[in-house]
């Protein structure tokens, strides 16, 4: 009976994230993996894939190795994630849904034997699952969950045989030849994100130097898993793409001298904790059980996860801002410590509460479950309606307006604001649309330029003439530039202005540099700097060509709260 209750148990949470994943469309990242894959493939422009052409790319595991080559040399080290994404790109959606839904349930089962959850419990770790660490961003689209949710379930589940009698047997036994497939495994669970290779090779350390204390340390199947994955760990941190987007300030934070303070990792720890409100509570369980703990015995399992669990809030805290999807491996882990502290403090007779939180915690994971897939519908449409709109635009633009909020509360609503990236997280031009599409290029624009230099030139009036000659509005983040008919820029490029600013102000104080960067004072929404910071620095301007039919424009995104008055000139250059 039990056994059977468990077994609907998993097949209902497979049959949620099945239907979760299958209302989620293509976006983002995943029109520039299919545009990559059928490259030289039988796709026609806009087609959606199938087995057909899938099997039709000539020599596909070529395509595949070298397209994932491109991928570890100028994008990330994320080998094993880049592969994937190539993969499931070329498969039929519902075919990706069934493999994700699978990981899911996969991930969850890995989650309740490396805790310990009985089976009586596990009802409500999967339901909490839903709940807790569920992410769209991080778990429904092909690039998300390559990146994020398959390596952690690969990593968990090598976590689950780690321990394994027989891996802590020497390979030099002739029956234990098969160890050495340990080694490419390892290296393969490593190729996923670097915010999980890191802490995983942290805690490898620490164990490996645990039992060379201990007098214990040979060579067996778990060292050739630490091997491999510490090797498939530097492959992914020191790859070329990795260290490019390092020094540009994608993966670290900007501004150099606060990389490594306390304030900045401090606002990254606050930030993660605002994404998953389990991780405050588990601090400070943590702290009561690491100082009290004769009176807290916890088993040696429970350590190791809360080990591994602090070192990848850390790591992220110190490579990352902690937010979004950087930190859902860290939600997930975080549940995993909770799961682990729980027994030592929990009350007399928390066992006869289970049942009712089981029941509450189901009922708040249906709940997620249902309002994820209306706010999914609703946004895949609202996404198809725009995607509509730019195809038939002479122009190949379209106005981007922000999808509809479900009227519910955030917290419920998991799916994305924008279901589309059009760019870095605002609009932008988005060359894999354009490619996919078989379009020359792909523009979206903000509403009031849309409205009011897109359909008719009401923006560039003489009351908005800057001293500079640019165009600019007190309520606009933007800077607008009509270019003349000779101009060299073409409609659709992508634009980079180097201001120059008069009456620079003061350098900042420190205290008034953290008040600044904890109240992000006069920020925009697309900024990471403060506007004292970003005068001082002369920060470049991205932005964009805008053709009408009256004529083409320079676009350019502009901090309202630094004083156009003191821009003197503007130098704009192509963005290849």
């Amino acid at each position: 009976m039990v056994k059977g209750s468990r077994f609907a148990l998993y097949v209902s949470a497979w049959v949620a994230f099945f239907a979760l994943t299958a209302l989620t469309p293509i976006f983002a990242d995943d029109f520039g993996n299919l545009a990559g894959f059928y490259r030289h493939a039988p796709l026609s422009s806009g087609q959606a894939p199938t087995w057909r052409t899938f099997f039709g790319v000539p020599d596909l595991l070529g395509n595949l190795l070298a397209l994932t080559w491109a991928h570890w040399n100028g994008e990330t080290g994320r080998f094993a994630a880049a592969f994937l994404l190539r993969l499931t790109a070329g498969m039929p959606h519902w075919a990706f849904a069934m493999l994700n839904a699978t990981a899911w349930v996969a991930l969850w089962g890995a989650v309740c034997r490396l805790c310990g959850v009985t089976r009586r419990w596990e009802p409500l770790v999967l339901a909490l699952g839903f709940v807790v660490a569920l992410s769209m961003d991080a778990c429904l689209w092909m690039a998300g969950a390559c990146n994020y949710l398959w390596p952690m379930a690969w990593t968990l589940a090598l976590a689950c045989a780690f321990p394994a009698r027989r891996l802590g047997e020497s390979v030099f036994a002739r029956r234990n030849l098969w160890m050495a497939a340990l080694l490419p495994l390892g290296f393969v669970a490593a190729g996923g994100h670097e915010l999980l290779a890191v802490p995983v090779c942290l805690g490898l350390a620490v164990y490996w130097v645990r039992e060379m204390a201990l007098g214990r340390f040979a060579v067996t199947g778990r060292l050739l898993l630490t091997v491999g994955f510490g090797l498939g760990a530097l492959a992914v941190v020191f790859a070329p793409g990795s260290l490019e987007r390092a020094g540009g300030g994608a993966f670290f934070m900007p501004d150099a001298q606060f990389l490594f303070s306390v304030a900045r990792k401090g606002m990254a720890y606050l930030r993660c904790c605002v994404a998953n409100p389990l991780l405050p509570v588990v601090t400070a369980l943590s702290a009561v059980a690491a100082i009290r703990r004769v009176r807290f015995p916890l088993p040696a399992r429970a350590w190791w996860v809360l080990l591994f669990g602090w070192l990848a809030v850390f790591a992220t805290c110190a490579l990352a801002d902690g937010s979004g999807r950087t930190g859902w491996p860290v939600s997930v882990l975080t549940l995993m410590m909770a799961l682990v502290l729980a027994p030592a403090f929990a009350p007399q007779g928390w066992a006869r509460a289970r049942v009712p939180l089981t029941a509450l915690a189901a009922a708040l994971a249906v709940t997620v479950v249902g309002v994820t897939a209306a706010g999914s519908v609703i946004k895949a449409r609202e996404t198809e309606a725009l995607l509509r709109a730019w195809a038939a635009n002479p122009h190949h633009a379209a106005c981007y307006r922000e999808p509809r909020a479900l009227p519910v509360p955030g917290w419920f609503d998991r799916s994305w604001e924008r279901l589309v990236e059009w760019g870095v997280g605002v609009p932008w031009t988005n060359p894999a649309v354009a490619r996919f599409y078989g379009k020359p290029f792909c523009l979206m624009a903000e509403p009031i330029v849309w409205d009011e230099v897109y359909r008719r030139d009401t923006f560039c009036v003489p009351a908005n003439r800057l001293p500079c000659g640019w165009y600019a509005q007190e309520d606009a983040d933007v800077l607008v530039l009509p270019l003349p008919r000779d101009s060299a820029f073409a409609p659709g490029e992508r634009l980079s202005g180097k201001p120059t600013y008069r009456d620079l102000p003061p350098p900042l104080t420190a205290v008034a540099r953290i008040r600044k960067r904890i109240l992000r004072e006069g920020w925009a929404s697309f900024s990471l700097a403060s506007p004292e910071e970003e005068m001082r620095r002369g920060a470049p301007l991205s932005g964009y060509v805008l053709g009408t039919a009256h004529g083409a424009y320079a676009v350019l995104r502009h901090n309202r709260n630094i004083p156009r008055a003191s821009i003197v000139a503007i130098s704009l250059a192509r963005v290849d």
